[in-house]
């Protein structure tokens, strides 16, 4: 072990002058040259031995160095060796006589973690890209499915006209009338009028009574029928102005006009599916449909690997008429590229974690439930068990890595969690607030809340949907109540606020009068209290979470998503 370096040469030498010496080997002829050598156990021995610790010297030499060199390793190596010229990776030796005790700890411990953390080879790594650019090919081709879109609704109605003193038309135009949007298209002397707003707004204006009747019954099939030959439709005329400059255009009549109905796909594909990204235009309406269905199918594909190879949703709304590279650039900033993803870790409860785990695995076959145990490594465990090893060489962070079973239910693990985030450009300006800081987190005050971990507030959203639509409750109450927060939100000693906020919430939302609302807002913020009666339990727990000005932030965000960028809060 006194030699220098680990060169392959310099052991064979070593040990052919150790046998000849102390053997009676001849290597000429490849024999001993007193058989009776072969029956001393010390000889039997010292091969044992010569063999175990040059293949152990040698092993080591490849594993250390060949790991490590033209990598983040190599610097890191360096960085924590006593002398860092003990290992020439230039001429790929290692220089033993200048490693002291703590630099051969240092090195054991890397050399137990390359072991038993092999690097993905090339062909592992094509096959990650391929799957998850398969997953969002998949997406794409069963788009019209997961959006459940019913066939009446990808119909579009087209009228004709012949153009005349009454219908004049000098170019193809966006047309408007009573608040319908059309698109005009000139062929010659004549026109064709195309529906734009979508059919159910029409029909809900100037289809018969019986039409109605269907269209808000369950089982609307027979609308398309109703509708051919104008069947359904009321017999009225429809004066349409230019969008932009509501000059008079075109009087259709539109029983008579009807001349056809198309179908159409009420999505558009941006950019093509790709490992990374999967951008496309849906009906604003569809979009809670594509992010339960999205989920649902990332538990399928990947959910062993939940908590590292994680999901990011952006969603960007705007009307249809905004210019398209607004959206598209808005839409590139939503993807939120950090450059250290390092920094999206989270500390999670290992508990919660662990039961959120469990119910993605239900959607695993018998086969693949035999390798659970192969995927459930997570590191920062606090209690010492498992694998001590280096997490990122660039910061020398030292973790304990273990199964989430070795987690005590109340420790933290460290995830990158699955997230959702949303704007809605109202105004052009809305682009410039979508900026991210290095942990992930957008950095406008108001929005800091964003974006959202998928498994823990998609489902909360989806109770503030269901409070608003509460029949019973008048939206100017909801609407008193989300003006009260604003201006509120805005004052740095906010914890002062708690016991006014939770009077706001009982009084305008009427909780004392309904369970069904104190169940969404125990939801909503995670309460513990029984929810039967407005208890004292209850009026204090809520007065703590509304202290704390992340929970008013969600709420905020909550009723932006569903009012101002979804429309189904209807306005005071």
């Amino acid at each position: 072990m006194d030699l220098v370096g680990t060169d392959q040469n310099n052991w064979i030498s070593y040990i052919q002058n150790t046998f000849q010496t102390n053997c009676n080997f001849d290597f000429n002829e490849k024999r001993f040259k007193n058989q009776k050598f072969l029956q001393n156990n010390d000889v039997l021995n010292f091969l044992k031995a010569s063999f175990g610790i040059g293949f152990t010297v040698l092993q080591i030499h490849n594993l250390l160095l060949e790991r490590s060199i033209g990598s983040r390793w190599k610097k890191f190596i360096k960085n924590n060796l006593s002398d860092e010229t003990a290992i020439d990776f230039k001429n790929r030796k290692i220089y033993w006589q200048k490693l002291n005790n703590q630099d051969i700890e240092f090195l054991a411990y890397l050399i137990l973690q390359f072991l038993l953390r092999k690097n993905p080879s090339p062909a592992r790594l094509r096959r990650i890209w391929e799957t998850t650019k398969e997953f969002f090919e998949e997406m794409h081709q069963e788009l019209e499915e997961i959006l459940k879109i019913p066939e009446w609704r990808k119909k579009r109605l087209v009228w004709k006209v012949t153009l005349d003193e009454n219908n004049r038309l000098d170019k193809s135009t966006e047309l408007e009338g009573d608040g319908l949007l059309f698109w005009a298209e000139k062929e010659g002397s004549k026109a064709k009028i195309y529906l734009i707003s979508s059919i159910e707004s029409f029909l809900e204006k100037y289809g018969k009574e019986k039409i109605r009747e269907i269209l808000n019954s369950k089982d609307n099939t027979e609308i398309i029928d109703s509708l051919k030959g104008g069947y359904g439709l009321k017999n009225k005329k429809l004066l349409l102005k230019e969008y932009k400059t509501k000059e008079h255009k075109i009087e259709l009549d539109i029983k008579e006009n009807l001349k056809e109905i198309i179908s159409y796909k009420p999505f558009a594909l941006i950019t093509n599916p790709s490992p990374v990204n999967y951008q496309v235009i849906i009906p604003a309406e569809y979009l809670p449909e594509l992010i339960d269905r999205t989920i649902e199918k990332y538990n399928k594909e990947f959910k062993y690997v939940y908590g590292k190879l994680p999901i990011h949703i952006g969603i960007v709304i705007s009307d249809y008429k905004k210019p398209v590279y607004v959206n598209l650039k808005a839409l590139r900033k939503i993807r939120r590229n950090v450059k250290d993803t390092d920094k999206l870790y989270r500390p999670v409860n290992a508990g919660r974690f662990y039961t959120l785990q469990k119910q993605k695995f239900t959607y695993a076959t018998p086969e693949e439930k035999a390798a659970e145990a192969y995927y459930s490594l997570y590191w920062d465990n606090p209690e010492g068990k498992g694998y001590n090893f280096y997490i990122n060489p660039e910061n020398g962070r030292k973790k304990w890595i273990s199964t989430i079973c070795e987690f005590n239910a109340d420790e933290k693990v460290q995830i990158i969690p699955n997230t959702f985030d949303y704007e809605y450009l109202d105004h052009n300006i809305r682009r410039s607030e979508i900026t991210y800081d290095e942990s992930g987190k957008r950095m406008l005050a108001l929005k800091s809340n964003r974006p959202y971990e998928i498994e823990v507030y998609w489902e909360k959203f989806k109770a503030f949907r269901t409070l608003s639509k509460d029949t019973n409750l008048q939206t100017s109450r909801l609407h008193k109540l989300i003006g009260i927060l604003y201006s509120k939100v805005q004052y740095e000693e906010f914890a002062d606020w708690g016991a006014f906020l939770a009077s706001s919430f009982i009084n305008w939302l009427e909780l004392g009068k309904n369970e069904d609302r104190r169940k969404l807002i125990k939801e909503i913020f995670e309460l513990d209290a029984d929810c039967k009666t407005l208890s004292e339990d209850f009026k204090r727990e809520l007065k703590e979470k509304l202290e704390i000005k992340e929970n008013i932030l969600l709420f905020l965000d909550m009723f932006n998503f569903w009012h101002t960028a979804l429309k189904e809060v209807k306005d005071e």
